[in-house]
């Protein structure tokens, strides 16, 4: 069913169509009579089933306990067993199912389907934006591996999986169980209920029986197929468990059957609803060459019809976007998008938020156009505070009873005492403040962090060329559009805030006399793209910048940069020329112990900017290197700081005899 915050969640309930609401589960409308005569003489002969005797009542769910549940209806609360309870989209179905039969043969009408129900179904459909709530898609998610079944299953149950088709046998009669064809139809348990051929809130399957079965006619049996000789109605607790592959198979056809009539009809209905072309005999038709009514080119852009909410809507002005606050200072910018500012008072914010419950959309006028509430819950009512976030949560909110299963919950309870018990390795902390948790013994064990450190060495060693770098910048090398140069931010922040920040803001350092940034400089507040429009007169350089790297907290680190004179080529660049210290400190296995795989994974890394046979920097653009350099920094630090170890899935090596080297140690 929908929830409703407050209200709980939106369900029906049974109840006797005729009297007050009862919780006895005689009243059930799958129970079938057995042993009574006089009520199966009511029920069979009178036609005093289906929706003559029960009905079904909007009510609202609070909590569950156990097989039962707590329930508000009509303004009244009471507790009932969870079979006794419909979803809501499924109670939707039976009162479709009752509209279209109203008043007509071979159905049990309802004396209860009244305005009531009729607006109920209406406000809906409305609700929904449907003209027809499709029953084939409800029956394939929830009841193709339910059976909808009698009371000794407890009305509905998972029906089996495991048995195929192929391994039935065939069955001999046996005291009231009788031989049977197969399965030739299938109702859902809201289309059975109204039949008079079925008449009971079960699934019903269109039996069709062995010989000599096969050649009676059963067309006016309570329960005979009028165009099918030999077959009847069966409710599903009349058919075994280990009939259960021909089950799914029946409703497999009914649903694929089902879709493909409300596919159909739903295309109808999209066809009535286009505008019809105009009469060809009509004087203002444009004339194709085959006399039909329309041109045989699409009409212009221009006399397309745009589709609004209402006739009389008529399009919003475009909002004008203010350029400061409403006190006169600068907008708070955006954490993430550095074109967009705010105007955000925080006076008066308490005042506002005891209004939220009173202002609540609580019917449809309520919401903007275009807008509606979501559909289950729907619309809160008069009393709901599911929206008021600071009472307290009530119990049947913060626990899920219907999904607790004691067995599970015993074994992970066991679980737990169990690995508390090994009082070797862990010992019980809180048994008085109440909050329990277990804790490790502490041992004396130091991991070999060799590895660690040598990666760590050789990260800071990279850390401080990029800050050479940085402070070296030619102005052409920021010129270039096709190698971007961004700020490599990881290079200047601490190991604990090295994520890529929200904002790039740049000023000029100290001693300039000035912060603000020259024109022709340009900084990307959201990427921290580096970029020079015009060469600079000797005069403006060189150029010494601060730029402050800002996480949702604020200003985080800063880093340092400068822009000089200097133009330079790829074969003189500084950037070529520092790499080479990095790289042969890195080739150097007796001065850096890293890891083997680690080793491995780097070299492919350093050899797009360093060539490891010519001893030799590659020629690369300023903002290639700096991307490699940071990729390769993220990966030292990730080393250093995770210990991580990668496989070296290279050639074998090869043992005595030419043959490869076993893969385990050998005694």
């Amino acid at each position: 069913g929908g929830g409703g915050g407050g209200g709980g969640v939106q369900c029906w309930v049974w109840c006797p169509a005729g009297g007050p609401p009862t919780d006895r589960a005689s009243n059930h409308p799958a129970n079938i009579p057995m042993g009574d005569e006089a009520a199966a003489r009511a029920c069979f002969i009178d036609q005093l089933r289906g929706p003559r005797v029960s009905r079904i009542r909007p009510a609202r769910k609070l909590k569950s306990e156990g097989n039962r549940a707590f329930i508000a209806e009509q303004g009244a609360t009471r507790w009932v067993p969870d079979f006794m309870l419909l979803h809501w989209y499924e109670g939707l179905l039976i009162l479709e199912e009752l509209e279209a039969a109203e008043g007509k043969p071979g159905h049990l009408q309802a004396a209860w389907w009244d305005e009531e129900m009729r607006s109920i179904l209406n406000r809906e459909r409305a609700r929904n934006n449907k003209t027809q709530f499709g029953s084939a898609l409800y029956a394939k998610r929830f009841l193709l591996h339910i059976a909808v079944t009698g009371k000794e299953r407890y009305y509905r149950r998972k029906t089996s999986q495991e048995v195929e088709e192929s391994s039935l046998v065939a069955g001999e009669d046996s005291g009231g169980s009788f031989g049977m064809q197969k399965i030739i139809g299938y109702l859902p348990p809201w289309e059975a209920w109204h039949n008079e051929k079925c008449g009971f809130y079960q699934d019903f399957y269109q039996v069709l029986w062995d010989s000599p079965y096969s050649e009676i006619e059963y067309a006016s049996v309570e329960n005979g197929c009028v165009s099918q000789k030999g077959a009847t109605w069966e409710p599903d607790e009349c058919l075994p468990s280990d009939l259960d592959p021909l089950r799914l198979a029946a409703k497999h056809a009914w649903i694929q059957k089902r879709s493909e009539q409300e596919h159909k009809q739903l295309a109808d209905q999209k066809a009535a609803a286009r505008p019809q072309p105009s009469d060809a005999s009509s004087p203002k038709a444009l004339k194709s060459p085959h006399g039909l009514g329309a041109s045989s080119s699409p009409p212009p852009a221009a006399a397309l019809v745009i589709k609004r909410e209402r006739p009389n809507d008529v399009p919003a002005p475009a909002v004008k976007k203010a350029r400061t606050r409403r006190d006169g200072t600068p907008l708070d910018q955006d954490l993430l998008r550095s074109d967009i500012g705010h105007d955000f008072a925080s006076e008066g914010v308490e005042m506002l938020v005891d209004q939220v419950c009173s202002g609540w959309p609580k019917q449809p006028q309520d919401y903007p156009p275009g807008f509606k509430a979501a559909g289950p819950p729907g619309f809160c009512s008069r009393l709901c505070d599911c929206m008021d976030d600071r009472r307290a949560q009530q119990p049947w909110e913060t626990r899920k009873s219907w999904l607790e299963e004691s067995a599970r919950s015993a074994a992970a309870s066991g679980a737990v005492q169990a690995f508390a018990a090994q009082t070797q390795y862990v010992f019980r902390r809180g048994l008085n403040s109440g909050q329990c948790f277990l804790q490790p013994w502490k041992y004396e064990v130091y991991p070999d962090l060799t590895y660690a450190k040598a990666a760590a060495e050789l990260a800071t060693m990279l850390e401080q060329t990029i800050k050479v770098v940085l402070a070296h910048l030619p102005w052409n090398s920021l010129i270039v559009a096709s190698h971007p140069v961004h700020v490599p931010a990881m290079a200047f922040l601490s190991a604990d805030m090295d994520y890529k920040p929200l904002r790039f803001s740049a000023r000029l350092a100290e001693g300039s006399g000035t912060t603000s940034l020259p024109p022709w400089f340009q900084l990307d507040a959201d990427s921290g793209l580096l970029m020079v429009t015009r060469q600079p007169l000797p005069s403006e350089l060189p150029l010494r910048l601060r730029v402050d790297l800002k996480h949702a907290e604020g200003k985080v680190a800063e880093a340092s940069c400068g822009v000089t004179s200097e133009q330079i080529g790829s074969s003189s660049a500084p950037w070529c020329m520092a790499i080479a210290k990095v790289a042969q400190f890195y080739h150097d296995p007796n001065r850096l112990h890293l890891e083997p795989g680690v080793r491995k994974a780097l070299h492919e890394h350093f050899g797009e900017i360093y060539d490891v046979g010519g001893r030799a920097p590659r020629e690369v653009p300023l903002g290639a290197w700096l991307d490699v350099a940071a990729r390769i920094l993220r990966l030292l630090r990730s080393t250093a700081g995770a210990g991580h170890a990668i496989l070296a899935a290279a050639t074998p090596s090869i043992g005595a005899g030419g043959r490869p080297a076993p893969r385990t140690p050998t005694r």
